[in-house]
């Protein structure tokens, strides 16, 4: 399908909307935030709309503005689409200030805010504040706490934008910022900017604002139980903690991990990463890391406080079309081994998939190729020793399409089905992202995948690390720092399996 037949067919009809549940359409659906004590199934940017109220576009609560919208008979990336997607939002409900706008069906809007995916055809979300004359002010991603799931391309998607930051700008007052209404709609633009294809409006009112800002916790972390094994898994960045050590070690000793399923850490072998983890996190440590770099398969590893035995598989390949049609194979960042738990045995598994593209680019093959490569590799390993315990975690770059992840943890669990991936949340918060750099044009949002045998383990508990989440007390508690996480452009992702 051509750019301008999906941009004719982008956004459903009302009548469709109604029929299978909303989308950014319009109903003019009205959903009002209530006190905490009342509200209706808190929304969770994660990428599954079921918790939505039946045809509700847009909701809000005392922290941000809920949206959700579709593309219809239609996938692609969001942040790297052939046409960039719009949501103007209206944030005083007032027509008379802001950019004179309006959907293809409906009254105008003033617009004073405007979410662009793949502003002006470039990859990215960006976020600006809009003057009467429709000139753009760019507004900080992070400061509004943008969200959107997800990453790959999806039939729908849900995001969000915080209701309290640092930064306004110039947007009014009333509506987004404090009690007041909101009204917007989505839309597709074409080459030129213009809107060619739209949703119908959606109206919501909105109340209190949390005096707080945006969400903090002050919860204390997860308790390992006794019984449980904890899993970390972590693309820590180039190496990070052979010249940064001391976040990596704060974050570690408090999290006190069982296994670590770690990615891009290139330098040093596995007996330099077993120093590093008994110098800063004490005990005996053992590891099974992948020869080589990142170009050629390295720079994953699997440590342990759990005796293990490296997987014995020769380098895992993977073979897939290019642009041209050719044949092409590259090697697998993957590295596998069998741990000797108190539970029996656990084969846990790194990987590191290839980054970047979009749905149906050359980098997404690669990726389904790479994961279709490691699910065989597994099921060998499997085979060998039909171990009861199994993981296979790790950067999955998932900003193409899903089959990756599906394919990945396919038919791997002890009675024959997929492993699941754990559901895990960051930290304090109601969304999932385990990757978010503002030094980039992209916003948040969940790269890294922890996979489990389900059918012989249960998840006990599952969650992602973001200190700048915690608040003074919580930091103060655990000799943390709120830039900690800063030290790697991925988060932990932190899960207690426990063996049935």
């Amino acid at each position: 399908m051509n750019p301008t037949d999906i941009a004719s067919r982008i956004f459903r009809t009302a009548a469709a909307a109604l029929s299978a549940a909303a989308l950014l359409s319009g109903c003019a659906s009205r959903h009002a935030a209530v006190p905490a004590t009342n509200t209706p199934t808190p929304i969770v940017i994660d990428g599954d709309t079921r918790e939505w109220a039946a045809n509700v576009a847009a909701t809000s609560d005392e922290h941000y503005v809920y949206l959700r919208f579709s593309v219809a008979d239609a996938q692609f990336t969001l942040q790297s689409s052939p046409r960039s997607v719009a949501i103007y939002i209206d944030a005083d409900a007032d027509a008379a200030t802001g950019f004179a706008v309006k959907p293809g069906a409906g009254e105008k809007i003033g617009a004073d805010m405007l979410v662009l995916f793949s502003p002006d055809s470039k990859p990215g979300v960006a976020i600006y504040s809009l003057s009467d004359s429709g000139a753009r002010t760019a507004l900080s991603i992070a400061d509004f706490d943008f969200v959107f799931a997800p990453t790959y391309a999806a039939s729908w998607y849900e995001a969000r934008i915080c209701r309290t930051p640092q930064s306004p700008g110039a947007l009014p007052k009333s509506g987004l910022l404090s009690p007041g209404h909101l009204k917007g709609f989505a839309a597709i633009l074409d080459e030129n900017g213009a809107i060619s294809a739209s949703s119908q409006q959606f109206s919501i009112e909105t109340q209190e604002v949390c005096v707080g800002g945006r969400r903090y916790t002050a919860d204390d972390l997860p308790v390992k139980p006794k019984d449980a094994i904890r899993i970390v898994s972590w693309n820590i960045e180039q190496s990070k903690p052979v010249d940064h050590p001391e976040p990596f070690a704060r974050i570690l000793n408090v999290v006190n991990p069982d296994v670590l399923l770690l990615q891009e850490w290139e330098r040093g072998d596995s007996v330099a990463v077993q120093t590093w983890l008994t110098t800063n996190l004490g005990g005996q440590w053992f590891v099974a890391k992948a020869p080589g770099d990142m170009t050629n398969g390295g720079g994953v590893l699997v440590a342990s406080r759990f005796e293990l035995t490296p997987a014995a598989h020769p380098p895992v390949t993977c073979s897939f079309k290019t642009d041209k049609g050719q044949d092409d194979t590259k090697p697998v960042r993957f590295v596998a081994a069998t741990l000797n738990t108190p539970a029996g045995p656990l084969v846990a598994a790194s990987v590191h998939l290839k980054s970047r593209g979009t749905k149906d680019s050359i980098e997404d093959r690669r990726r389904i190729a790479e994961c279709r490569a490691v699910n065989k590799a597994m099921s060998e390993i499997i085979a060998a020793g039909h171990p009861k315990l199994r993981v296979i975690s790790g950067d999955l770059n998932l900003v193409g399409s899903r089959p990756p992840l599906d394919i990945l943890r396919a038919g791997l669990d002890t009675d024959g089905s997929d492993l699941s991936p754990a559901p895990a949340p960051v930290f304090g918060d109601l969304a999932f992202y385990t990757w978010r750099d503002p030094s980039t044009p992209f916003s948040a949002g969940r790269l890294d995948w922890l996979n489990f045998s389900d059918a012989s383990a249960d998840c006990c508990d599952s969650f992602v690390l973001d200190t700048s989440r915690f608040d003074d007390s919580i930091l103060t508690k655990y000799k943390l720092l709120r830039a900690d996480s800063e030290v790697s452009d991925h988060l932990p992702v932190i899960v207690d399996i426990r063996a049935r």
